[in-house]
């Protein structure tokens, strides 16, 4: 069996791409470049706010040892739950 076999080289049988299909493309591109921008930029402050708090000693306010968190410390890794409820936003019924 020879990579050619598995090559598709009858495109009668697909569809070729209208202007919307490469418009939506684009702009779904265009979005998830957005998202992976804000990603990045989350990840490199979490790690320059990782690495300052190491180098200048500022990780005493947070552990007192190999695991052992300081009260500042638990307040700071112990989530807070929110009381306030979200509602979600009514949608119109689909018109039959």
């Amino acid at each position: 069996m020879a990579f050619e076999d598995f090559q598709n080289r009858d495109t009668s049988r697909h569809a070729q791409a209208t202007t919307t299909d490469v418009l939506f493309d684009a702009g779904l591109r265009r979005h998830m470049i957005g998202i992976f921008n804000y990603m990045f930029a989350g990840l490199a402050l979490s790690g320059g706010a990782a690495f300052l708090l190491l180098q200048t000693g500022a990780a005493s306010l947070f552990f007192s040892g190999p695991g052992q968190f300081t009260p500042l410390g638990w307040v700071a890794a112990v989530p807070v739950r929110s009381t306030r409820r979200i509602t979600p936003i009514p949608t119109p019924a689909p018109a039959i």
